[in-house]
């Protein structure tokens, strides 16, 4: 029996324990969370005829006993606790994180050394990796020696999403671990309310580069435009617009001809499931590893920290991105 741990029960949570419902292994699920609305949400998730053994638990504190997998799907201000207990207190074999990661810039190390003292192997979940569409572009994508990404939309959401991009971008070219540096001296000076209480956004241009890559984030403030996701390099082209599923490449070896194709997003709920099978069978799955994944948080993060510096006129004890 594969036991899973999901620690949140929120929209996210719920989307995984969805997705792990799925699963053709017997698997045994339990969900904890302090919000009882939140468990009852889950609760309803899990419909009927479901595969697998579910336990809901109202409590900040995890439940005892050992599990195999476990999901951190809080918030990020109180992600290192929960992800931290879960190293000490469950010792799981897998652990996968969502993002954005933490909100200290210490507590990425931090959080690497409890990692290193343990047997816990551990991914982040920027699931555009998983993507069919992004798995095939990855493929046409192969031997470019330079590549830019640009992203641009209204409410993109910088802090919140801008890392599951950046994330992107390393998938695609392939070249390993990028050594990224951004600048955010193009954000606006507003500072924007999350959609979620207590957490904030930002808009305007973030861009960065390293290791022969670059990329640009243009979030739009006050007025509806549509996501366009662009890719360039020395061998390929690629124009994405996930809203719409549509895909257009051109390739050098193909004279730079455009074809364009179809493509449906999956949903979080249609992913994690696969996410385990792999786990179960293999000991690995297709996320980014924590370390790499946190190279990349760290240097946003450092960009937006030096952006609020600018903005507040001090520097902030963290940075509230969720």
């Amino acid at each position: 029996m594969f036991k899973i741990l999901i620690v949140g029960a929120g929209n996210i949570g719920r989307r995984h324990l969805q997705a792990l419902l799925k699963l053709d292994s017997p698997v045994e699920i339990c969900v904890v969370d302090p919000s009882p609305e939140s468990l009852r949400l889950a609760k309803e998730s899990v419909g009927r005829g479901a595969r697998g053994r579910v336990e809901l638990v109202r409590s900040k504190e995890l439940p005892a006993g050992p599990r195999d997998l476990v999901v951190v799907a809080t918030a990020s201000d109180v992600r290192l606790a929960a992800a931290s207990a879960a190293v000490r207190d469950v010792k799981p074999r897998f652990l996968i994180l969502e993002k954005f990661l933490f909100q200290r810039e210490k507590d990425y190390a931090d959080f690497g050394r409890i990692l290193r003292r343990s047997r816990t192997r551990c991914w982040v979940n920027c699931p555009r990796r998983l993507w069919p569409v992004y798995r095939g572009l990855r493929d046409a994508f192969a031997g470019s020696t330079t590549m830019k990404l640009s992203l641009a939309g209204s409410r993109v959401g910088l802090g919140c999403n801008g890392i599951h991009i950046v994330d992107l971008l390393a998938f695609l070219f392939g070249r390993g671990p990028l050594d990224l540096r951004f600048e955010a001296r193009f954000l606006d000076g507003r500072i924007a309310p999350s959609k979620r209480p207590d957490f904030i956004e930002f808009t305007g241009m973030l861009v960065g580069a390293g290791g022969g890559a670059a990329i640009d984030l243009h979030s739009f403030a006050g007025h509806e435009t549509p996501e366009v996701l662009t890719v360039s390099s020395d061998t390929a082209n690629a124009v994405v617009e996930e809203a719409g599923g549509l895909v257009r490449l051109s390739l050098s070896s193909r004279g730079w001809k455009w074809t364009q194709s179809r493509f449906k997003a999956p949903y979080q709920s249609e992913l994690t499931n696969a996410v385990a099978a792999d786990l179960i069978r293999r000991g690995d799955c297709g996320l980014t590893p924590y370390a790499e994944s946190a190279s990349y948080h760290l240097a946003l993060l450092k960009a937006f920290n030096a952006h609020l510096a600018r903005v507040q006129g001090r520097a902030p004890a963290a940075c509230p991105i969720t």
